[in-house]
C-alpha cells in the first residue's frame, strides 16, 4: 500500500500488486534514465532470506514498500512517467 499525502498530485492510498522483478525493471530504468541521481537500491532478491524461512513474504514486502516509499520522496522520481505508472 502507498500512501500520499494532502496536497500531494497523487494524493490518496493506492494498493497494489507488483512481482519483485517489476522492481527491478523500474529501478534499471531509473537509474539509466537518471545518471548521477541516487536511485535507492532494492532489498537483496533471496540471500539470507530464504522463500522458506518464515515471514519472508512479509519482510519483502515491507522493505519493497520502503523501497516505493523512498522513490516518493524524490521529486524527480517520483513525477517520472515509468514510476507513476508503476503505482497505478
Amino acid at each position: 500500500m502507498l500512501l500520499a499525502t494532502a496536497g500531494h498530485p497523487y494524493e490518496g492510498v493506492y494498493s497494489v500488486r507488483r512481482r519483485y522483478s517489476d522492481f527491478a525493471l523500474l529501478r534499471e530504468t531509473l537509474v539509466g534514465r537518471y545518471l548521477g541521481l541516487v536511485v535507492p537500491p532494492l532489498p537483496p532478491k533471496a540471500g539470507m532470506m530464504t522463500h522458506r524461512a518464515a515471514g519472508f513474504v512479509e519482510r519483502r514486502a515491507r522493505a519493497l514498500t520502503l523501497f516505493a516509499a523512498t522513490l516518493a520522496h524524490v521529486a524527480t522520481l517520483l513525477l517520472d512517467s515509468t514510476a507513476r505508472a508503476s503505482v497505478r
